[in-house]
């Protein structure tokens, strides 16, 4: 049945090329053409704006009716072919259901296949690798290819070809291998002549090769020297400018304390010089005693620097005040 429709796909069309003739063609042409010569090369001034916006309506208008006839029979020339394809696209439609179904269908079990080959696949390996220890199958990159049909017998055992393709990726698994390791002894070795800690170091062996991790340690280290010597040259100079500070000090305390000694020196005067100022008290008082007692008296107080003078009501006596 499906290949006698195949066969008969042709629907016993009866079609008849369809023929259009333009009959009076050169005669449209030439009235064209004489139209548009009419207009070419014309150039318009300011002044003459209305003449040059006419002429553009009637070439517009002459364009327009062209484009319409040829749309016009572009849409009836059409007709036939959209109703065929109409009633070839509900044909279409009508395969387009169940064909669904069966790609849906196929599609399960194809990737139920593809989990029998993966499962096929992953004991292949565990097969190959199983007394590797260097390798594991987590470390193997797996293309999705890997999965492919054609790398598998009916009984779902690897190919000879694709056996082989196995055994040297897991063969270029323990030379990677090797090689880290290799890298890993190289740093270690060489922090351990530095007297640092490889731990580090070696986590940059995922990114870089040894030989830039040393070159890095290198860097460090010399970028550690550098700031050291920086460090101490600075601690120099701050030591320096402090004793030249203390120095400076002590110079100016020596020449404060001649200054001090030589004024000190001069601002001294002889004690006979000092005139001490004492206060003065004046009081009145009454004295009783025999004459010659006033006159001793009169003499002491003359004698020790105190002023006496008379004062109302008193008498004199032998030249005393009182």
């Amino acid at each position: 049945m499906t290949n006698e429709l195949i066969e008969n796909s042709s629907f016993g069309l009866k079609y008849t090329p369809a023929v259009l003739e333009m009959e009076r063609y050169e005669e449209m042409e030439e009235a064209v053409k004489a139209f548009a010569d009419k207009y070419s090369g014309l150039v318009f001034t300011a002044a003459e704006k209305n003449g040059a916006t006419e002429a553009r309506s009637e070439l517009i208008a002459l364009q327009n009716s062209l484009e319409a006839e040829r749309k016009n029979v572009k849409k009836e020339y059409n007709k036939p072919l959209q109703e065929f394809e109409t009633k070839v696209k509900k044909l279409v439609d009508m395969i387009g259901e169940p064909l669904d179904d069966i790609r849906d269908g196929l599609k399960v079990i194809e990737e139920g296949e593809r989990e029998r080959r993966e499962s096929a696949l992953q004991s292949t390996l565990e097969s190959m690798i199983k007394n590797n220890d260097r390798v594991s199958i987590d470390d193997l990159e797996q293309p999705s290819s890997w999965l492919n049909k054609g790398n598998f017998t009916n009984k779902l055992k690897p190919t000879a070809k694709f056996e082989k393709e196995l055994f040297q990726a897991i063969k270029e698994k323990e030379r990677e291998f090797e090689h880290k390791e290799a890298q890993k002894r190289i740093v270690t070795n060489y922090c351990e002549t530095k007297e640092i800690d490889p731990s580090g170091w070696l986590q940059q062996l995922n990114y870089r090769s040894a030989t830039e991790i040393m070159d890095s340690i290198n860097q460090e280290e010399n970028r550690k020297k550098e700031k050291a010597r920086l460090a101490q040259e600075r601690e120099e100079r701050e030591k320096e400018a402090a004793q030249a500070l203390a120095k400076e000090v002590e110079q100016i305390q020596r020449v404060e304390k001649t200054e001090i000694e030589t004024q000190a020196e001069t601002d001294i005067e002889p004690t006979s010089q000092i005139e001490l100022v004492k206060e003065v008290y004046t009081d009145t008082i009454e004295i009783t005693g025999t004459a010659q007692q006033l006159k001793e008296l009169n003499e002491y107080l003359k004698s020790s620097g105190i002023k006496v003078k008379k004062v109302e009501d008193s008498f004199v006596l032998d030249g005393l005040p009182f």
